[in-house]
């Protein structure tokens, strides 16, 4: 449902706003702006109770899945460049 709102709306949304991006602040429910920010927020929730939960049960000699593979690296790195390194890993996994 999530991801269904989110791709039927971010064209309509997104095609108004860069035209008028000032719309968005006026009248973002007008716009469609505040349901695809919800509709976002509610992907970002889903993704991170899924993170958590790797988090939760991951192994250090198996990794399951690519997610356990990027939170392996995450931990490993320490090079504060390092686009794994620290909190900044953890944002790169919405990106």
């Amino acid at each position: 449902m999530i991801i269904h709102y989110r791709a039927h709306s971010s064209s309509a949304v997104g095609g108004a706003l860069v035209f008028f991006p000032w719309l968005m602040e006026i009248a973002p429910g007008l716009t469609g702006w505040s349901k695809f920010t919800k509709a976002v927020s509610n992907l970002h929730i889903l993704i991170q109770g899924h993170i958590d939960n790797h988090k939760l049960t991951i192994q250090e000699d198996h990794s399951r899945d690519y997610l356990d593979v990027f939170l392996h690296e995450i931990r490993n790195t320490t090079d504060p460049k390092s686009s794994f390194y620290g909190t900044v890993g953890c944002k790169t996994i919405f990106r």
